[in-house]
């Protein structure tokens, strides 16, 4: 695609923000009368058009995921076109891609979850509220 639909590259600008890659800066232009954040299309096509895209994809590190990335991603995320309905009208790959931005902040959020537990349970077992295990 050259100019894909807005929903494409969404979904591309989240793949760019996992993969810590540079992006536009996020702002909003217009164009015939709607809102729409400046893409970073040409570096996202650069990514897809790899020949092992797919498999950098499978061999992502969800690990590095952290917070900041998150709060980067959520405009996208509450973009009224970032849908998978509208992603897989727009495309199978876009569809797909879409899966995968989703498993990651699933990840994410119960690693973040377990995380704060551990952590909690460390606490209690300082203050010898609770012995763990070695």
């Amino acid at each position: 695609f050259k100019n894909p639909p807005t929903v494409i590259k969404l979904v591309f600008d989240t793949v760019l923000l996992l993969f810590h890659s540079p992006i536009q800066k996020i702002e909003m232009i217009e164009r015939d009368g709607k809102k729409f954040f400046q893409d970073s299309w040409s570096q996202a096509f650069a990514l897809l058009k790899h020949d092992r895209f797919v498999e950098t994809l499978q061999n992502f590190k969800k690990e590095a995921i952290n917070a900041e990335t998150i709060e980067l991603m959520q405009p996208y995320l509450e973009h009224e076109d970032f849908m998978y309905s509208k992603a897989r009208k727009a495309s199978a790959v876009a569809a797909g891609v879409f899966g995968w931005v989703h498993a990651m902040l699933t990840y994410y959020s119960a690693a973040s979850n377990v995380r704060s537990k551990i952590d909690e349970l460390q606490e209690w077992a300082d203050a010898g509220k609770i012995r763990l295990a070695s």
